[in-house]
């Protein structure tokens, strides 16, 4: 068997430090020629050399959180900033787009601009699944921009709240999220048909409960659909409406236990 050589790192080589960030853990560091690296020192190396890549710059938004900035040829940029830099460099980065829009959940802005033009939050959505329209996450997130009445127009199709988590549900039936969402959308007495099997509220929650029975959310919205004495077969056991609740606390202080 013939030994292979091993391949020298050229610290000129963007795409080397590039692959040293992807390949590294969380909180890992790196050593080359005698000087040690973070991962968010990776892609920075990358971007002196290449500035021009949009992905080492979504990859460094990635290493940023909350409040979190980083310099990078003498400007300063947050995670909204990095992504904002990729899209100048390619408008149709799927990702980008995608990310950037969940940027608004840990920050205050209404809005960020992009090439001069502002978008909202739902606006980037839009981008994002424009770009690739098979991602359930994309039509989920875009329907939790959305009240019930509202409309979006999506490559010239109008979607309500609700057939943006139905189409997430075509794209992938598997998604207890997205269930959870749909009979969200539903009253007590509304229905609704998903590949052909008409579903109440409750049958929704009970669906998605069946893919992940670890769901405190879910089993208090369960709860919420039993009146006082009524009950819920589900997995072969009977639960009240307060055996939903005491299920849901059971799973949230499990959860609490594992974060301490």
């Amino acid at each position: 068997i013939q030994k292979g050589t091993k391949r020298e790192r050229d610290p000129t080589d963007p795409t080397m430090w590039r692959n040293l960030g992807d390949a590294m853990p969380e909180g890992g560091t790196v050593d080359v020629d005698g000087t040690t690296y973070t991962q968010q020192e990776c892609f920075i190396k990358a971007l002196v050399i290449d500035p021009e890549d949009p992905g080492t710059w979504c990859d460094l938004a990635d290493t940023l959180t909350g409040d979190g900035v980083v310099e990078v040829n003498g400007t300063t940029y947050t995670d909204q900033g990095c992504y904002i830099k990729a899209l100048k460099i390619d408008p149709e980065d799927e990702a980008a787009w995608y990310n950037l829009a969940l940027t608004f959940m840990t920050t205050t802005n209404d809005t960020v601009v992009v090439d001069g033009a502002p978008y909202t939050q739902q606006a980037c959505l839009i981008k994002a699944v424009n770009i690739t329209p098979d991602n359930p996450d994309m039509w989920n997130n875009i329907g939790n921009t959305m009240g019930v009445s509202d409309i979006v127009v999506i490559k010239n199709i109008a979607y309500t709240q609700q057939g943006c988590y139905r189409k997430a549900a075509a794209i992938d039936p598997d998604d207890s999220d997205t269930w959870n969402n749909i009979a969200n959308t539903l009253s007590d007495d509304d229905t609704v048909c998903i590949d052909g099997t008409t579903y109440t509220q409750q049958e929704c929650y009970l669906k998605a409960l069946e893919i992940n029975p670890d769901d405190a959310d879910v089993w208090n919205n369960i709860g919420n659909t039993l009146c006082d004495n009524a009950t819920v077969i589900i997995d072969g056991t009977t639960y009240s409406k307060e055996d939903c609740h005491k299920k849901a606390d059971a799973i949230e202080d499990e959860e609490m236990s594992d974060d301490e």
